[in-house]
């Protein structure tokens, strides 16, 4: 303001008596170009109307951007994990936040599967995302899922039914959002803070936007997962449908379609018992997958074991968290040091008869749903209708030999007689 006639302008926040903050445009302005006037003149206008009204609008934009960006990886992009990532980071753009995670409902528990913010506070975040933890222990997650919609928990330490965990100490206001399907929760995006009073309702409703956006990367996940799935069980049955048009050695067969099996489908290991008719017992016939190898030489009784048991009841028999008692089931080729899971045992059922068991082996927790079940029967029935066009092949060729050798015999039987009847041709006939 050195010169005469200058003016300079200034935005700064005022605290008004009432305790709100105001913000003021000040303008000033040097007069001292009028030769009676020796003075520096500021004008004061309250601008804070107009001043939250352009931060709104500002915010507003921040967020459209950052939903659009989300948008646009979510189009261009089906890796659902690739999606979170960007999704957290422009919620950290227009909400504020110390730690975001998003976790995924599994039963009735809920894993962490992508997470922003933690190694602020040095939480052991992979070992927690390693192990589901109950929903019931989550009272907000609880009023999420009845409600479908945000929540807000304004102080830990004065909401009840608040868990404080180990790692979580820290935290003192948290807000989350649920992410919906068809009315159905599939999971929640959880931001927290070590500040009180942290989030508000504008918060939550941003919140929801992303949630929403989660939804849909979720949905066309786990469309791309089912095609994958159902691509890679067309696969498994057309390879299984070229390895039985293709021989009838029944070992063979077995073998190459439990290797197939287990390869496409990521199934840990895999055997198949036959049924002998004349001992009435299930029988190894080909295993794969085991660490120990292939498996040695195992008799079944009917109901005896899983195995024996699927076979009587004639029902596919899924046992999940094996334990002790559990492995003691099993045939005693399975041992413990296989760490497996997850079993399965389905019937081989051809024309109403039983001709063995299918077992699968997984060393994880495996929980199928329906459509998987109907593959599994599906790839049972044809591997029951190869066990079973196999044995009628080799009877056929039995019966075969059998009748070549009875043919023979009887041609020599001829012969013999002819001999007997005619010295001069005898030995010539």
């Amino acid at each position: 303001l050195q010169e005469p006639g200058s003016r300079q302008t200034g935005i700064f926040r005022l605290k008004h008596q009432d305790g709100t903050w105001r913000w003021i445009k000040a303008v000033a302005t040097n007069l001292l170009e009028e030769p009676s006037i020796g003075a520096v003149v500021i004008n004061y206008r309250d601008i804070t109307e107009r001043k939250q009204a352009e931060d709104a609008a500002r915010e507003q934009r921040e967020l459209a951007e950052a939903l659009r960006d989300t948008s646009a990886i979510l189009n261009r992009s089906l890796d659902f994990e690739e999606v979170l990532d960007r999704m957290l980071q422009n919620i950290e753009r227009v909400v504020p936040l110390e730690t975001a995670d998003v976790s995924l409902l599994e039963g009735d528990a809920i894993r962490i599967v992508r997470t922003l913010g933690y190694d602020r506070h040095q939480v052991p975040i992979e070992a927690i995302m390693a192990r589901p933890q109950p929903v019931r222990d989550l009272a907000n997650l609880r009023r999420m899922q009845h409600t479908l919609q945000p929540d807000i928990v304004p102080d830990t330490h004065e909401q009840p039914d608040w868990v404080r965990m180990e790692h979580f100490q820290w935290m003192r206001s948290a807000l989350g959002a649920p992410i919906c399907v068809g009315g159905q929760v599939l999971g929640f995006i959880r931001l927290a803070s070590e500040k009180v009073g942290f989030y508000n309702q504008v918060h939550a409703e941003r919140l929801q936007a992303f949630a929403d956006q989660a939804a849909i990367a979720l949905q066309n996940a786990q469309l791309l997962l089912q095609t994958q799935e159902s691509l890679k069980r067309l696969t498994a049955l057309h390879a299984i449908d070229t390895i039985i048009s293709g021989s009838f050695d029944l070992r063979f067969i077995i073998s190459s379609a439990l290797e197939s099996l287990t390869s496409q489908l990521d199934i840990d290991a895999a055997d198949i018992l036959l049924l002998n008719p004349h001992s009435n017992a299930l029988e190894l016939e080909a295993s794969h997958g085991f660490r120990a190898g292939t498996l040695g030489r195992t008799q079944l009784r009917y109901g005896e074991g899983y195995a024996g048991r699927v076979a009587l009841e004639r029902q596919t028999l899924h046992v999940a968290g094996l334990n002790e008692r559990d492995l003691a089931s099993l045939h005693n080729q399975v041992t413990p040091s296989e760490n497996f899971v997850t079993y399965f045992g389905v019937p081989l059922i051809s024309k109403g008869k039983v001709k063995g068991v299918l077992e699968l082996f997984y060393r994880r927790m495996f929980k199928p749903k329906a459509d998987w079940f109907d593959f599994l029967r599906t790839l049972a029935s044809q591997i029951a209708i190869a066990v079973d066009d196999t044995g009628l092949f080799n009877g056929l060729q039995r019966s075969n030999f059998e009748l070549t050798l009875a043919y023979e015999a009887t041609i020599e039987g001829w012969s013999h007689a002819l001999d007997l009847r005619d010295k001069e041709t005898e030995g010539h006939t």
